[in-house]
């Protein structure tokens, strides 16, 4: 996952080769400025749905102890379980940021 002091590294490099490219009349200050402020919130909206399906991974995983305690045949729970498997396999998938 994508750190802020990573963010921050990444936006440094940018912003050194923007006034490099600003210098050759390459690219526009405010259309990089528009595009990170974009990469910015994606990588936080990311961040918010891996939090959200960790916690959707937590629910899984506590109700499927709950069907065991309660006499479930084993069906119900292995589901559940393998449902939190992939909710947690998804929260991990790298987003291509590279470090």
């Amino acid at each position: 996952m994508t750190t802020p002091d990573e963010l921050q590294r990444a936006v440094e490099r940018l912003k050194k080769a923007v006034v490099f490219a600003e210098g050759a009349s390459l690219v526009d200050h405010e259309d990089i400025d528009f595009l990170l402020s974009e990469r910015a919130e994606l990588l936080a909206t990311v961040e918010r749905m891996r939090e959200e399906l960790d916690v959707v991974a937590v629910h899984l995983q506590l109700a499927g102890g709950w069907l065991r305690e309660a006499g479930d045949d084993g069906q119900r729970t292995k589901e559940l379980l393998r449902a939190s498997n992939r909710a947690r396999a998804r929260a991990a998938l790298p987003t291509g940021e590279k470090k």
